[in-house]
């Protein structure tokens, strides 16, 4: 499974979910710092 970011997250949520997009952007945004981690696997 790839995750890759959505451009416009927000305007795009609202625009498919209309006002029940709220729950999903809430969802989604986090109160804390942001931080990012990698994995990395090697080729065999």
């Amino acid at each position: 499974m790839i995750y890759v970011p959505v451009d416009k997250f927000r305007e795009r949520s609202v625009l498919l979910l209309g006002k029940n997009a709220a729950p999903l952007i809430k969802l989604m945004e986090s109160k804390g710092n942001t931080s990012v981690a990698f994995e990395t696997k090697e080729a065999s």
